[in-house]
């Protein structure tokens, strides 16, 4: 049975809402291409986006043509092009250009507002190599620089904040009391089955823990 325009639209819709985000902007067209790319080339796009503006269709096909992904690279080869005097009849492909761009999350301000990016406070270095080294456990196939930089990245800030502050708990004399260790053991606990439930509520979070090097249990 062929689908019609409306249940096209719905599933697209559909398949949008299992991606970050941070990627829900992507043009309806592309979801189900950016919802297969793996998970690493997500966080690399995320990454992109929190650093300038994406053609969507340059993306994807600098993921399939590259083996290792760097959020540089895909930022040049992904650019949009400039506005600027069009040539007879180029009216069209400049249109066509702009639909195919998602604008950086920091210029759009929706995910990633520019004055939250201006007051970003100086990372501690062992907070990035620890976060670093998680993701690259999580993402076995991620290179460390890609790793690196997603780790400092705003849109793991809330990630760091919270191996930060697991840091200096631990190192305080705070951590000599059993209520505090207890209470954060508790805390890891409940938190961690609230993780799994919303792994397990959602399609694309299961296949990326699949394809992890992290077990779900």
């Amino acid at each position: 049975m062929t689908e019609t325009y409306d249940q096209k639209k719905a599933r697209q819709l559909r398949i949008r809402e299992t991606l970050p985000a941070e990627l829900k902007k992507i043009p309806l067209c592309f979801v189900e291409d950016v919802a297969e790319v793996s998970p690493e080339a997500q966080q690399i796009l995320i990454v992109a986006l929190a650093k300038g503006s994406i053609n969507i269709a340059r993306a994807l096909e600098y993921f399939q043509n590259t083996l290792v992904l760097n959020v540089d690279d895909l930022l040049e080869a992904a650019k949009p092009r400039k506005r600027g005097p069009q040539p007879a009849g180029g009216d069209d492909d400049q249109q066509v250009e702009e639909e195919l761009v998602i604008l950086s999350n920091a210029t759009t301000g929706e995910t990633l507002p520019a004055q939250t990016i201006a007051t970003v406070p100086t990372l501690n270095p062992r907070d990035v190599q620890t976060l670093t080294d998680l993701l690259i456990k999580c993402y076995p196939s991620m290179p460390s620089p890609s790793a690196e930089g997603l780790a400092k990245s705003e849109v793991m800030r809330g990630a760091i904040s919270v191996v930060e502050a697991v840091r200096q708990t631990l190192e305080s004399n705070s951590a000599k009391s059993d209520f505090v260790i207890l209470a954060l053991f508790g805390l890891f606990s409940k938190t961690k089955v609230q993780l799994q439930e919303i792994i397990l509520s959602n399609p694309a979070y299961l296949q990326a823990i699949k394809q992890s090097g992290i077990a779900l249990d």
